[in-house]
């Protein structure tokens, strides 16, 4: 039995695409995506296209936890 060969933009982990699908949705921008995951931001988009994952950037999105009152 021959081992075929996947080259690194065929194959996601499971925990790559469940971030993917939940940065999106957050408001994350497909640039800031790929950063996150050391892929091409082509890449992440041609993923979440075929995902159907709308993405779109949210006007209050931030990355970091805000406290709320302090």
């Amino acid at each position: 039995m021959t081992a075929i060969a996947q080259g690194r933009d065929e194959y996601w982990l499971p925990s790559d695409l469940l971030f993917l699908k939940d940065a999106l949705g957050r408001g994350m921008t497909c640039a800031e995506v790929a950063g996150f995951l050391s892929r091409g931001e082509a890449e992440v988009r041609k993923k979440a296209k075929q995902m159907r994952i709308p993405y779109r950037r949210s006007q209050n999105y931030c990355h970091y936890r805000l406290r709320r009152g302090a």
